[in-house]
């Protein structure tokens, strides 16, 4: 009986782990050149660097299914991985964020599907510890991909933000995203996530068939402040 119930509950488990979860999302997108050049100090004990070893010992620490994506990814340079390490704590990783450069399937691979014209990157990640919040980690981490991205040419920046994640919206708000695309999707687990079909509004950009990787003239992003502007003025007030 012992036997058995480990293994139901194992199934359970892994059930749960798929729990389909269903939401809504902005696409949202950056003006990387009008910004080069923008610092944001961090507190000193935190060191920001990229992983491009890829015996790096911060690869071995992903998820075991995460690691060979990584290598693949890290090798070609399609995919820059940037931790953010804490010094008082044996240089213990506290933060990341992964971005890629071109345009990548997410199935199986834990990101969303996004088609991307040259010279754009798309952040799939950003993550501070909940310990090590309310340092400045995240501005640093963003500082550093203007910065380093948008001085080898790099135009435009994207990423995408949950509806209820509200410190989320605020911050990048704050950092000077504007929404370009709203839509809904299905997260299975840490290894799929979907857009679901035909909720992408407009159908123009990266998470659609149509966008500015597939105009060959192709006019700069466009979309409005995430914040109602009653708000905005408020904040300028």
């Amino acid at each position: 009986m012992g036997l058995l119930n480990g293994i139901r509950e194992g199934i359970a488990g892994r059930l749960k782990q798929y729990k389909p979860e269903f939401g809504s999302a902005f696409l949202m997108y950056f003006d990387v050149q009008a910004h080069v050049g923008r610092e944001f100090e961090t507190n000193e004990r935190y060191v920001l660097r990229r992983v491009v070893e890829l015996d790096d010992p911060e690869i071995d620490r992903l998820p075991k299914w995460q690691r060979p994506l990584a290598r693949e990814h890290l090798a070609d340079e399609s995919w820059i991985y940037v931790v953010a390490t804490d010094t008082e704590s044996g240089d213990m990783k506290v933060g990341h964020v992964w971005m890629t450069v071109t345009s990548v399937s997410g199935f199986g691979n834990g990101v969303m599907n996004v088609k991307l014209a040259p010279m754009e990157v798309y952040v799939f990640d950003l993550y501070i510890h909940p310990d090590h919040r309310r340092a400045a980690l995240g501005n640093g981490l963003a500082c550093w991909l203007v910065n380093n991205m948008g001085r080898v040419g790099y135009e435009w920046g994207y990423t995408h933000v949950l509806y209820d994640n509200a410190a989320s919206v605020m911050w990048h708000h704050m950092f000077g995203f504007n929404w370009m695309q709203l839509f809904n999707y299905v997260h299975l687990g840490d290894r799929f996530w979907f857009k679901v079909p035909f909720s992408d509004s407009p159908r123009y950009g990266p998470l659609s068939r149509r966008g500015r990787h597939s105009d060959p003239d192709p006019q700069d992003p466009f979309g409005g402040a995430i914040l109602p502007q009653e708000m905005i003025r408020a904040e300028q007030a």
